[in-house]
């Protein structure tokens, strides 16, 4: 469908974002990247193409490896305020 409306109208933006989209949930890395790449070629400023061709580029397949900080589960943080009392105690022995 969207490549209908792609064949129709080659320059329509929401419709490549959609395209690149569905390719990434595919797994078909490269032919998002191909599409977003158009997208963010035809309108600079808008972010939302820059950052799925991030995302798309970061795909193992090409090319690309993950980061440590992106590979790594996050710590859980707690709220400082709500843990306060409880973790002086633990630290104090009290």
């Amino acid at each position: 469908m969207l490549q209908a409306v792609l064949d129709d109208d080659p320059d329509r933006f929401d419709a490549l974002i959609g395209l690149g989209l569905a390719h990434d949930k595919l797994g078909a890395w490269d032919e998002a990247i191909d599409v977003l790449t158009r997208a963010a070629a035809l309108a600079p400023r808008q972010a939302a193409s820059r950052l799925f061709l991030g995302l798309a580029n970061l795909q193992p397949s090409c090319g690309a490896s993950w980061p440590p900080a992106l590979r790594a589960r996050p710590k859980r943080r707690t709220s400082s305020a709500r843990h306060a009392g409880r973790s002086w105690t633990r630290n104090t022995g009290d």
